[in-house]
């Protein structure tokens, strides 16, 4: 596998600018696909505009002030996907990673009581012995759920 991703052969749901530069971030592997995900570098850099280059935007990963669904992340190249929430905690702002009408990737503003809410879709039930394990859209399991076998 290849590290580089050229601009022009960029997913076309990414709205970056295709033809001023060479090449992006490719995103690293991880739950969602890179077609339908976009790289933290890239939303750092030019969809929020809060750095003016990737290197501003990697110091920024590093000082811990970046939460992706509540949890600090340093990687640029973690891609966020449907339903993800960015958080800034000093800046008190939260983002949820939506699609528009378009089918592009956008980021909309929302409250603080919304970002601890991430609404998931069941792709998968597994039996585990006595128990059922949900598999969602983005990855995480639930494995708390009992049943009963009941003989006719």
């Amino acid at each position: 596998m290849t590290n580089h991703l050229k601009r022009i052969s960029a997913p076309k749901t990414w709205s970056i600018n295709r033809k001023q530069y060479t090449y992006t971030i490719k995103p690293s592997p991880g739950p969602h696909s890179a077609k339908y995900s976009l790289p933290l570098g890239i939303i750092l850099r030019d969809v929020l505009k809060y750095t003016q280059t990737l290197r501003e935007a990697k110091k920024l990963l590093n000082n811990k002030t970046v939460l992706v669904d509540g949890k600090r992340k340093k990687d640029h190249r973690l891609a966020l996907g449907l339903f993800d929430v960015l958080s800034f905690p000093d800046l008190k702002e939260n983002w949820r990673v939506i699609y528009d009408l378009k089918g592009r990737i956008i980021l909309n503003k929302i409250k603080a009581e919304e970002s601890k809410l991430k609404p998931c879709k069941i792709i998968n039930k597994t039996r585990l012995s006595k128990n059922i394990q949900l598999n969602l859209h983005d990855g995480k399991n639930i494995s708390n759920f009992a049943f009963e076998i009941k003989s006719s």
